[in-house]
């Protein structure tokens, strides 16, 4: 999860918001599995035009893995960090909009909680909060953090599926490759600050390092 400043939102978004989300708002009531829908503008969706400026945000990386580039592993999808039919108000808050990959979109589903970070959060940075085990590729809590600190860590890795095992394999593969930089055409951009976790000869973690 790299770290990224919020722009503003595409006009489009905000002209069609209000109407759309009144509309979905009225629905969600009506029936709990009410359909979503993009409004449209001249006949299109606004999808491709959410989902475009989301990436210029990220550098067209995935907001919650770091992933790149997306379609290699998936497609290029938009989440609802408050889920839409919990929070039907915010279905079309660009606040609440995140480009990701479809992987960390099937972890998180609709489960969310006050714990979890938010990459745009202008307080969240990677090392505060994470470190990274150079040996496996796995992610973790960094021990120095506070407890409640490693608290949101641990349970932002849990819900965004930050621990399955491609994403261990990939991110161990670029620690190894020395591609981990902040260089927008490579994954994994926060591996260039991340602390990390290496093992002495009988395999004890020796402790962290950069």
């Amino acid at each position: 999860m790299n770290p990224f400043t919020r722009g503003p939102a595409p006009a489009e978004l905000v002209a069609l918001a209000p109407g759309a989300t009144a509309s979905f708002v009225k629905r969600c009531a009506e029936e709990s599995s009410a359909s979503f829908f993009w409004p449209k503008t001249n006949g299109q969706s606004i999808l491709p035009i959410v989902r475009t400026a989301l990436a210029e945000l990220t550098t067209d990386h995935c907001s919650y893995c770091d992933s790149w580039p997306i379609d290699t592993t998936g497609e290029r999808e938009v989440d609802h960090f408050r889920p839409k039919r919990r929070f039907p108000c915010e279905a079309y808050d660009w606040r609440s909009l995140y480009l990701v990959c479809t992987a960390c979109n099937k972890a998180k589903l609709d489960e969310w909680n006050q714990q979890l970070l938010q990459p745009d959060d202008p307080s969240y940075s990677f090392e505060r909060y994470f470190m990274v085990d150079s040996l496996t590729g796995e992610l973790k809590p960094n021990p120095a953090a506070s407890t409640d600190d490693r608290t949101r860590a641990t349970e932002t890795i849990r819900v965004l599926g930050l621990q399955r095992g491609g994403l261990t394999v990939t991110r161990r593969r670029a620690i190894a490759s020395s591609s981990a930089t902040d260089d927008p055409q490579r994954a994994f951009r926060f591996l260039s600050i991340a602390p990390r976790v290496t093992r002495a000869p009988d395999g004890r973690e020796h402790g962290l390092s950069r």
